[in-house]
């Protein structure tokens, strides 16, 4: 059988009455490519989400809006675009629990990075400065793999052209995490936990290059395999 992954959903309310759980059809596509089977997770009541997460072998974490600031002690400013309130607290105790009650390998992309960095006490740049790297929606960038790193070792490779779409970024990395990539402009562009199978975060959107990337999702799919199998 193959690994199942879950993976979170947007939450997109046009009104009080008319609320949508969401996600792009890429990040489905990639866990499929890798040799997966995609479990939607919305957000649910904690008593019954427990159970789910007996039988899942990774869990992927999407990119979406931004995360309050108040979790890493800031007030916002004017650029942040809160993701659903509803979204944060389910993804702040779904995380949680991949982290520390059932420990499958975790992949955060964008969102899902910096939502592993701030589970972690770690805080985020509320907006990029600007640079002569252009970080913002739905552009590419180069980014620097660092040898002694997982990513490196998936890669094979210390540079690569990546689809970007985001403002905000870590600033304070959070406890036990590594930085594995930056961009030119020393941006950090990917963190992970070394002494772990397999916890990645990066800030890129690997799923809408999946060739370039089909790397990453095929070794976060081979540890979940090692995942089920224990």
């Amino acid at each position: 059988m193959k690994p199942i992954i879950g993976v979170n959903t947007d939450v997109n309310r046009k009104s009080s009455s008319d609320t949508c759980y969401t996600i792009l059809k890429n990040y489905v596509a990639a866990i499929e490519s890798a040799g997966g089977i995609p479990l939607l997770l919305p957000p649910m009541a904690k008593e019954d989400l427990t159970p789910l997460l007996k039988n899942i072998h990774g869990m992927l974490f999407i990119g979406g809006n931004d995360y309050s600031p108040s979790l890493y002690g800031e007030k916002p400013d004017e650029t942040i675009e809160l993701i659903d309130q509803e979204r944060e607290n389910f993804d702040l105790t779904l995380m949680n629990l991949c982290l520390n009650d059932f420990k499958v390998p975790i992949l955060g992309i964008c969102g899902g990075c910096q939502l592993l960095n701030i589970s972690l006490n770690g805080s985020l740049i509320q907006d990029i400065p600007e640079s002569n790297v252009k970080h913002g929606k739905h552009l590419w960038h180069y980014v620097e793999i660092e040898k002694n790193s997982k990513l490196y070792d998936i890669y094979k490779a210390t540079r690569l052209n990546v689809p970007t779409n985001h403002h905000q970024a870590i600033k304070k990395l959070g406890h036990g995490l590594t930085i594995s990539a930056y961009a030119d402009d020393k941006i950090i562009e990917a963190i992970e936990i070394t002494n772990k199978n397999f916890i990645i975060g990066v800030q890129w959107h690997p799923e809408r290059d999946l060739a370039g990337n089909l790397p990453l999702f095929k070794a976060f799919i081979e540890s979940s395999l090692l995942c089920r199998n224990k």
